[in-house]
C-alpha cells in the first residue's frame, strides 16, 4: 500500500488531514473504515485522514515520483465545478473515479 495524504493549504497547527489517497497493492483490499481504524491508536487523531480515496496509481514524474501539485490541481478541480472544474468524474489515475 502507498498511500499521500494532505490538509487544507491553511498553516495552522495540528490541522487535520482532509484526504488520503491510497494505492493497495495488486490482489489487496481495503475500506475507509478499515483503513481509519488501523490509525486509530496509532497516530494522532488529527492526522487520520477524514476523506480515504482508493486509486489505481498515481500521475508521476519520468522517473516515479509523485506529482503532488498535479493531484493538487485534479482535486481542486473536482471539487469545484462551480469555477469550470468538473465534477467527480476528474481522472487521477488515466482512468474516470
Amino acid at each position: 500500500m502507498i498511500a499521500y495524504a494532505r490538509g487544507p493549504d491553511a498553516p495552522i497547527l495540528e490541522q487535520t488531514i482532509d484526504q488520503a489517497l491510497i494505492r493497495l497493492a495488486p490482489g489487496e483490499s481495503a475500506t475507509g473504515d478499515e483503513i481509519r481504524g488501523y490509525c486509530k491508536g496509532r497516530i494522532a487523531h488529527f492526522k487520520i485522514p477524514q476523506h480515504i480515496r482508493f486509486v489505481e496509481a498515481f500521475p508521476s514524474t519520468t522517473s516515479g515520483k509523485v506529482q503532488k501539485f498535479r493531484i493538487r490541481q485534479l482535486e481542486m478541480e473536482a471539487r469545484s465545478p462551480a469555477e469550470g472544474g468538473q465534477a467527480a468524474t476528474h481522472e487521477l489515475d488515466g482512468k474516470p473515479q
